[in-house]
């Protein structure tokens, strides 16, 4: 049985998931049980995109990593630890070793949804440390 989501923020990106967006909306086949984390929403037509965990262990000062795949002039948005917003950088179709690239502009959004990080008009891989 699959799924198909959109919440108000765009579609969720579950970490360690791939899903094809279809008018909007991330679709999952999810097993019986699961837990994942999702920090992560895309606004997007269509499209496959996934998120998964990056090693921070390479730069000093990072503690997490998710890298944001396949977006196509994509709304991003992220809802960061609490007080971790001045630490977190976007970095644009990052190689490895993943410490140097063009970064991503984003700004900081509060709603009745919380605090996250946006970023419009995004094509490529994201990747995104704190």
């Amino acid at each position: 049985m699959s799924v198909q989501l959109r919440l108000p923020q765009g579609a969720p990106l579950l970490t360690t998931a791939e899903t094809v967006l279809v008018n909007g909306r991330s679709t999952y086949t999810l097993p019986r049980s699961w837990r994942r984390e999702c920090r992560v929403f895309v606004e997007q037509a269509a499209g496959q995109v996934g998120c998964r965990i990056l090693s921070p262990s390479e730069v000093v000062h990072v503690r997490e990593r998710r890298l944001v795949s396949g977006l196509r002039n994509a709304t991003l948005r992220f809802y960061h630890e609490t007080g971790t917003e001045r630490s977190v950088e976007m970095m644009l179709n990052p190689t490895w070793p993943f410490i140097d690239g063009p970064r991503v502009d984003w700004h900081h959004r509060t709603d009745v949804l919380g605090d996250y990080l946006e970023a419009r008009g995004v094509t490529g891989d994201v990747m995104i440390s704190w």
